[in-house]
């Protein structure tokens, strides 16, 4: 994978939504021609069936999704976590002296 690849993978890794290729040319500063080169080479290295991860062209953007033999675990796990988060935003709440840094340390 080139640099450029490589790049464009950072990018739709780290948006939350669908990123469309005038944007990712945008942030590059290259042509859409040569995203859309650089997406091609993401595709084959995504390729569904092969990793946890796939791309995914959707609401008129890119983006990295979970495939869909990973994609309940992925959801659990989510799940899990957000429910954690959760638990310990109604622990601040009701203990006013707990903050992020001092949660679950000694005293």
């Amino acid at each position: 994978m080139n640099d450029l690849a490589r790049t464009v993978e950072a990018l739709l890794f780290l948006s939350a939504e669908p990123v469309a290729v005038e944007r990712l040319a945008e942030a590059c500063e290259v042509s859409e021609g040569e995203i859309v080169e650089a997406l091609a080479r993401l595709r084959e290295h995504y390729a569904e069936g092969f990793r946890g991860v796939v791309l995914r062209e959707v609401a008129g953007g890119f983006t990295l999704a979970t495939d869909p033999v990973a994609e309940r675990a992925a959801r659990e796990r989510v799940v899990e976590r957000t429910q954690e988060a959760l638990e310990l935003a109604g622990a601040l709440r009701t203990s006013p002296s707990e903050t992020p840094a001092n949660v679950g340390s000694s005293s």
